[in-house]
């Protein structure tokens, strides 16, 4: 079976205003574009919410093979009673170019890294220091039960296995994000 690559595309508002878009990648050994896309809509709703604050949904997969000039590809909406995280939100935003950078252990390479965004707050800091270990903890246990349970893989085709740490990070968004951003769903 192909790798394919799945976008998960995500947005933040601030009092119901849409505010920032982005996207995670995650890479997945599937039959087709279809069964890739949602696999990983499947990731976000059961798991990869849970640790999400209700002011950051999720909107569409897009998931397309990695084989030069072909056309196989599928843009998948994320349905409306599953686009908001789990975590209550909170006033007290922080900049989303704060994240945190998820370490995962791949055989025979180097960890595979995923920044994520899962609406941080300054409650969550202490002298400019993220003290979550909650949030980090809750991380670490869902981001194992999915890589258990479903087939992600590194860029190079090459297996998770294991989130090696959770911490703290910064990575800009993109020149776009503040543009065209999708509507969340009502609250």
């Amino acid at each position: 079976m192909p790798l394919f690559r799945a976008e998960l595309r995500l947005a933040a508002e601030r009092q119901g205003t849409p505010w920032r878009k982005w996207r995670n990648t995650f890479y997945i050994i599937e039959a087709d574009a279809a069964g890739a896309a949602d696999q990983c809509r499947n990731a976000w709703e059961v798991v990869l919410r849970n640790h999400c604050r209700s002011f950051v949904y999720a909107y569409e997969v897009y998931a397309t093979d990695l084989v030069p000039n072909t056309s196989n590809y599928i843009l998948m909406p994320v349905d409306t009673a599953f686009q908001r995280g789990n975590l209550a939100a909170g006033s007290d935003f922080y900049a989303l170019e704060h994240c945190l950078a998820v370490s995962i252990a791949v055989p025979n390479s180097r960890p595979s890294r995923k920044f994520w965004r899962p609406g941080l707050l300054e409650s969550d800091f202490v002298d400019g220091v993220f003290q979550n270990t909650t949030l980090r903890d809750s991380i670490i246990e869902d981001w194992n039960t999915m890589i258990a349970n479903n087939a992600n893989y590194d860029v190079d085709g090459e297996p998770w296995t294991s989130v090696l740490n959770v911490k703290q990070s910064i990575r800009r968004l993109g020149r776009t994000a503040p543009f065209d951003v999708p509507a969340g769903p009502g609250a």
